[in-house]
């Protein structure tokens, strides 16, 4: 995919979430002012494919959301 975004070029290419996963949005409402406090984070949208973007080269093998993505599929063996 190709697009830009305030004149400059967007590089995009489309990955599937592995098998037995899902990608999950969330929302937090109200974040609490102290850090040791339990934050809720509510589920807005769940998704199996999604778009990754790169500015300043094309998506590539080696770019760290395909290579984190691979480590599921390490992981698992």
């Amino acid at each position: 995919f190709d697009a830009s975004f305030r004149g400059r070029p967007l590089h995009g290419k489309q990955l599937t979430v592995p098998a037995g996963y899902k990608g999950v949005v969330f929302h937090e409402p109200d974040r609490p002012a102290n850090p040791d406090h339990d934050r809720k984070l509510f589920t807005t949208a769940c998704f199996s494919k999604f778009t990754y973007w790169n500015y300043d080269k094309l998506p590539s093998k080696n770019d760290s959301i395909v290579t984190a993505l691979d480590w599921i599929e390490i992981a698992e063996a």
